[in-house]
């Protein structure tokens, strides 16, 4: 911004009024005086007429959008019911894999027994890399919400008992920790992997550890 010679000149004569200060006015100010006072006070004591701005031109508004301004939502009339379909059977993992747990263990979600099966997801125990751990004894039937859970290793189950055990966080939510110490709901004969549960169980241990 270009500064006129009325500001340099002022600047110039308030300088040489600081630098001589005849009356310890700036170097006797106390700490809390008010700088604006102090400044008006030294421009006097310098000599400097004040007179009001006279701005020499004026400002043209700026254009600016509001900030939530935006096109409003409009539905396109289109409802899509197959796509829907293929993301929901998406979530809740490849068909047949999902049937074959439910064969398995039935309707019902294996640590809350919500037996909602539209909310009921098959999950990986060990993570899928590829169709070989599509096998039957490393999935679980859990419901939605629990399936996050597991995924993230706050939810974790014990491989010798089948207990389910909560991260820390969890077993302070009032929504979840009823469910800490519930055995997995399958049958002794249908047992998930034992070596499965017991790798999930070590990233669910290391993830409770860091908190």
């Amino acid at each position: 911004m270009p500064i006129s010679d009325q500001v340099c000149d002022i600047a110039d004569r308030l300088a040489s009024a600081m630098a001589k200060d005849p009356n310890g006015r700036w170097t006797g100010a106390s700490a809390d005086a008010d700088p604006l006072t102090e400044l008006l006070r030294g421009l006097v004591t310098a000599g400097v007429e004040l007179t009001p701005y006279s701005p020499t031109h004026t400002p043209e508004p700026l254009d600016l959008p509001a900030a939530t301004a935006g096109p409003a939502y409009m539905p396109d009339g289109t409802y899509q019911r197959e796509r829907v379909r293929r993301e929901i059977a998406a979530r809740r993992g490849q068909g047949p894999f999902r049937d074959a747990l439910r064969e398995r263990y039935g309707d019902n979600c294996l640590i809350s027994k919500c037996q909602v099966i539209e909310a009921v997801e098959a999950a990986h125990i060990v993570p899928y890399r590829g169709p070989r751990d599509n096998n039957i004894e490393n999935g679980l039937l859990l419901r939605c919400d629990l399936h996050t859970l597991f995924d993230l290793d706050m939810v974790g189950i014990d491989p010798v008992t089948l207990a389910v055990r909560l991260h820390p966080r969890l077993a302070a939510s009032d929504d979840y920790r009823a469910l800490a110490g519930q055995p997995l709901a399958c049958q002794p004969d249908r047992r998930p992997s034992h070596a499965a549960l017991e790798a999930r169980f070590g990233s669910f241990n290391r993830r409770r550890a860091s908190g």
